[in-house]
């Protein structure tokens, strides 16, 4: 299907570190544009295997939407990231690295915040 206007993030975090992406903008989440028609659940497990290769669980809605991104948590099993081409580079930070990052845009450090990790 084609992409719709939103799209979904997961803050995808094991023991107290946080996984980020670098593209060419800076740090992002794992995630990205839903599908019309598609599931927030769905879009977010295929976005995220999409651009890690991970598989992720325990997924929880943040009930924290910033403009028309919806914001979820989740656990991954293995460290295993195997990127797209959408990134370059990926990283593990702990919510205090997360909030000194100048790359990291003020929505994405809000909704890390939100999360107890």
């Amino acid at each position: 299907g084609d992409d719709s206007v939103y799209s979904v993030k997961a803050i995808l975090h094991r023991n107290g570190m946080v996984l980020l992406l670098q593209n060419d903008k800076g740090w992002d989440l794992p995630g990205g544009h839903m599908k019309n028609g598609e599931n927030k659940i769905a879009a977010l497990v295929r976005e995220v295997f999409e651009e890690t290769g991970l598989n992720i669980s325990d997924i929880q809605d943040l009930n924290m939407q910033i403009g028309n991104k919806h914001f979820f948590t989740a656990q991954f099993l293995t460290d295993d990231v195997i990127l797209s081409d959408e990134h370059h580079k990926y990283d593990f930070f702990d919510s205090q690295q997360c909030k000194s990052l100048n790359d990291l845009s003020d929505d994405y450090k809000q909704a890390i915040a939100a999360c107890i990790i």
